[in-house]
């Protein structure tokens, strides 16, 4: 999968078998008026989950950039809630035998969305520790 996006005014091109911009997911958007917040990237390459937060406070001039303990806790925060996410995701599927059983277990995705799939790779690549949270700020 190729991902072609643009976040704080720099231009991505991202790659993994599996790759979006979480703020325009519908499954993020469910939790975002909840106060979850999340990296802008949820990526899937391999065996490793990528979570990446771009901030660029040249594009934004009227933000000042915090201090780095300040914008180090704040992405800290993001990923959190990322893997919080992800953790509601898996507990949102294990809610109806159908999901539970003809989904995850059996692997029947087609019984349900499109993405659940993807969804429940990032979950189990999450839970077995392998992923890395990239903050790209300028």
């Amino acid at each position: 999968m190729r991902l072609k996006v643009q976040e704080s005014g720099i231009d991505f091109i991202i790659t993994g078998s599996y790759a979006i911009k979480l703020d325009e997911h519908p499954f993020y958007k469910y939790f975002s008026g909840r106060g979850f917040k999340s990296v802008d990237f949820l990526i899937v390459q391999e065996d490793t989950l990528f979570l990446v937060e771009v901030k660029n406070y040249q594009y934004y001039p009227n933000t000042v950039r915090p201090y780095e303990l300040e914008l180090h806790q704040n992405f800290l925060q993001k990923c959190e809630d990322t893997l919080h996410l992800l953790d509601n995701f898996h507990d949102f599927m294990e809610q109806s035998f159908i999901k539970r059983v003809l989904v995850q277990k059996w692997k029947w995705y087609f019984l349900g969305h499109a993405e659940w799939k993807e969804w429940l790779r990032a979950y189990e690549i999450y839970k077995a520790g392998d992923v890395v949270c990239i903050l790209h700020a300028d």
